[in-house]
């Protein structure tokens, strides 16, 4: 077979759209597309996984602590330290977001102690970063019931108890309650007093 050189032209131009056409091609089939739904979700499953430590951060504490303070006595028809007053030592334990078991102790010559099982409404949170200072409830009431123990005699008897507590800081909690004791011989009211420092969370 014998070529020309008008044949051997077209056989170039040929050649050389092929060649052009190749290229072309293999550069678009090189660049890898990444869908954008791909990308979102990726971010929607960052932004899900980062969420639930972001709100164990911002989660208010439980209350839990020991203080001193003071008894006021309103009244002593059953012969307790309660209804005398003095210097007190109370506490609170938090078993759950409501249930609670609150202690106060008059010590003294007829020492006297309580112990009851109390509930409070559960402390929310602003899950706001930026106000993340107002997660901190200005007041949280309780009320009661359980058992008064008076140590001279070994006494034990129901009583009731209503209150709040009050967090001054993450650290600081100040307490007010009104405690009642039943005993056989008539009813001691005493007003409790104090301020509490947090011992674990």
């Amino acid at each position: 077979m014998i070529f020309n050189s008008q044949g051997f032209t077209t056989v170039s131009v040929v050649c050389l759209l092929s060649w052009t056409l190749l290229c072309s091609n293999s550069r678009g089939v090189a660049k890898p597309i990444i869908p954008e739904d791909t990308f979102t979700s990726g971010m929607e499953r960052d932004v899900a996984q980062a969420t639930p430590r972001q709100e164990e951060r911002e989660r208010p504490r439980r209350i839990n602590y020991v203080g001193i303070g003071g008894t006021l006595g309103f009244s002593n028809d059953g012969e307790t330290k309660l209804g005398d007053g003095g210097f007190s030592i109370m506490s609170r334990t938090s078993f759950t977001d409501v249930l609670s078991l609150h202690t106060a102790s008059v010590i003294g010559g007829d020492s006297y102690s309580s112990f009851a099982i109390t509930g409070s409404p559960p402390i929310g949170g602003n899950r706001n970063r930026a106000t993340a200072q107002r997660r901190r409830p200005p007041f949280v009431p309780f009320a009661g019931a359980g058992i008064g123990v008076e140590f001279e005699d070994f006494d034990i008897d129901p009583m009731v108890t209503v209150g709040a507590d009050i967090p001054i800081s993450n650290s600081v909690t100040g307490t007010a309650r009104v405690n009642a004791n039943f005993g056989e011989e008539g009813t001691d009211f005493g007003l409790v007093l104090g301020v509490g420092i947090r011992l674990f969370r």
